[in-house]
């Protein structure tokens, strides 16, 4: 996959990338991005990603690498990807033994469209850390919120988080409206902590 705006490399040790916007960063290809990263640590914060249209967008931050990654107060907007991951997309691309852990704090997604995973998708071997972020307008129907653990995870927390205005119609088995999915690949159980979150005029077909 290509990044329209930024690649990073695994040569990089560690990027920053603070108070950035991205408006209207897309390719010839549909299977683009606007951030890519390879690196054993990255943070992005108060950043904006944005574009004025759905059908001429890319997703929006692809992490590749198995990494340290904090992705705080950054706004995605009318990301679009045809496969999975539109907003923020995690999955290593090889087996290492680097850190990993994933924090996504005081984020909001607008109007992510993918197969799976609009707003995130991610396939971490570690819990990931979802905290106040406002998950707002995904009206496409697929998974909003999916994360697939690789690793022995056996709880995960999701904190202060609000859904808003979803929409899923998926299959009528599979959640409500807010779209949100966690499970393991070995298919393994798991629990699932919800604290302090809000979910408000939500939507589910069935």
């Amino acid at each position: 996959a290509n990044a329209n705006a930024i690649s990073i490399t695994e040569t990089t040790p560690d990027v920053n990338i603070t108070e950035c916007t991205f408006n209207n960063n897309h390719g010839n290809s549909n299977y683009n991005n606007v951030i890519r990263i390879k690196s054993k640590a990255v943070t992005i914060d108060s950043c904006t990603i944005n574009s004025d249209s759905i059908y001429k967008s890319s997703r929006g931050i692809d992490i590749e690498s198995k990494c340290i990654a904090v992705i705080r107060d950054t706004e995605i907007h009318n990301a679009q990807y045809p496969d999975q991951g539109a907003g923020i997309y995690y999955r290593v691309d090889s087996n290492t033994d680097d850190d990993e852990s994933i924090l996504i704090e005081g984020c909001l997604f607008d109007n992510c469209q993918a197969r799976n995973g609009q707003a995130i998708m991610a396939y971490p071997s570690t819990p990931i850390i979802l905290r106040n972020n406002l998950i707002w307008n995904q009206k496409s129907g697929k998974f909003i919120v999916s994360v697939i653990y690789l690793g022995d995870v056996n709880e995960t927390y999701v904190e202060d988080c609000y859904f808003e205005h979803n929409f899923f119609n998926a299959d009528p088995t599979s959640g409500g409206g807010s779209g949100l999915w966690v499970s393991r690949e070995d298919k393994k159980g798991q629990t699932l902590i919800l604290n302090g979150c809000t979910f408000r005029d939500n939507e589910c077909r069935y």
